[in-house]
């Protein structure tokens, strides 16, 4: 016949399956915001790179076709970094959801643990209590025995 901690078990083997799913859900989280922050960073190391070498060429004749490529193209490594910004706040906002519900499922598991442990308390507490009553029994029975010579011999009071 089930117990009622049959049922608490299941629910708790079942939320540590939960926040284990969840936990790895936050660390690919994690690992996808970390890729995009790098791909982030080489973009922006690249236009300065770039910008930088544009600027120790800047001695030397530099025809506006030139100047307009470059404008064009650091304009496009701009887009670029503008779009890697929402990715990484697309990113954010994914690990922030993971670990509110990694957060979510501890607590509940956190409940339901507590609840055990009451309970296995409770029990422990239940049986102590029949231990010492079958030792005051016990103990009862020996001394009344003692009293009224069960087991004595007759006259010897």
């Amino acid at each position: 016949m089930p117990t009622p901690n049959d049922a608490l078990d299941t629910l708790a083997a079942r939320l540590r399956e939960e926040r284990d799913q969840a936990l790895a859900q936050l660390r690919r989280a994690e690992q996808q915001l970390q890729g995009v922050m790098r791909q982030s960073e080489q973009l922006d190391g690249f236009r300065g790179e770039t910008l930088q070498r544009f600027g120790a060429a800047e001695g030397q004749a530099t025809s506006p076709d030139q100047l307009r490529h470059l404008h064009h193209f650091i304009g496009r490594v701009d887009e670029a970094l503008l779009q890697q910004q929402g990715a990484i706040e697309q990113a954010r906002k994914r690990c922030e959801r993971s670990r509110a519900l990694l957060v979510g499922v501890e607590l509940r598991l956190a409940s339901v643990d507590k609840l055990l442990a009451r309970r296995a308390q409770q029990a422990a507490e239940i049986q102590r209590r029949r231990e010492q009553k079958q030792s005051d029994e016990f103990a009862s029975r020996s001394a009344w025995n003692r009293l009224h010579g069960e087991g004595a011999a007759p006259g010897l009071h």
